[in-house]
């Protein structure tokens, strides 16, 4: 599995994230400082899932988890105004 996004999330833009794999079915789950915002099921790959990053975002923490039943990937970002926003690129498997 590989997940990918253009940018890091930065207020006033979209964010937008691709995850591509064999598995079936992918979840994507994203948080804002640990508490659920979205839960997506997506049964067919290539999946993508977009985040509107909003003024009242700002200096809070985004983390997007993708599952496809066999591995699971994390990306971790502050969410600034400048390109220097990656706090950690973490993958586990399962």
């Amino acid at each position: 599995m590989q997940m990918i996004c253009d940018n890091p999330p930065r207020v006033g833009q979209r964010f937008r994230v691709s995850v591509f794999t064999n598995h079936r079915p992918v979840t994507i789950d994203l948080f804002i400082d640990q508490q659920q915002l979205r839960h997506k099921e997506c049964p067919d790959p290539p999946c993508h899932e977009e985040l509107y990053v909003g003024a009242h975002l700002k200096d809070r923490e985004l983390i997007v988890i993708a599952h496809d039943g066999k591995d699971t990937e994390e990306l971790k970002f502050r969410i600034k105004d400048q390109d220097t926003d990656l706090v950690s690129n973490n993958m586990a498997t399962a």
